[in-house]
């Protein structure tokens, strides 16, 4: 196992420790939130990298160049950059602890310091509200309401 996957599996680990610590066994912060519930991670999105990993300007810059039409570089290196935050840890939590609290009636609110969780919670509420779960495959919507929903079948709850 390469130093690399140790650091990864050693932050996975930290990170589902911290949880743990802060949340009750309902996912719900141990110290008192209101009966707000909290999102709980899947293995696999806790495995995704915690920060952003994109090229350096220089390589972005050559990329830029190469293709059919001339791309600037700085519009280039912020697709790259969002691109790169939608695959964090920090987005994936964010947006489906706004679809929870979307659900639940809770209102609109970032908390976290980092970017990607907040363009996450934005996205994911916002989605939520405007869609609900549409598009969703039939086994992530029924393990989401039966998980995070406010005690009704998923055949009964309807977005705005």
């Amino acid at each position: 196992m390469s130093s690399d996957m140790r650091t990864d599996v050693a932050q996975v680990w930290d990170s589902i420790q911290k949880f743990n610590e802060a949340h009750d066994d309902q996912g719900r912060f141990a110290s008192g939130d209101g009966g707000r519930q909290i999102y709980q991670p899947t293995a696999k999105q806790l495995m995704l990298p915690v920060t952003p990993q994109i090229p350096s300007d220089e390589k972005i810059k050559e990329m830029a160049k190469t293709g059919r039409k001339h791309t600037p570089w700085g519009l280039l290196k912020r697709d790259l950059l969002l691109s790169a935050m939608r695959s964090t840890r920090d987005f994936m939590v964010g947006i489906w602890q706004a679809r929870v609290d979307a659900l639940n009636g809770h209102p609109y609110h970032e908390e976290r310091l980092t970017e990607e969780y907040n363009m996450g919670y934005h996205e994911g509420y916002l989605g939520y509200q405007a869609h609900g779960s549409d598009g969703w495959d039939k086994v992530t919507r029924e393990r989401f309401y039966s998980t995070y929903g406010p005690g009704k079948a998923a055949e009964e709850i309807e977005h705005a």
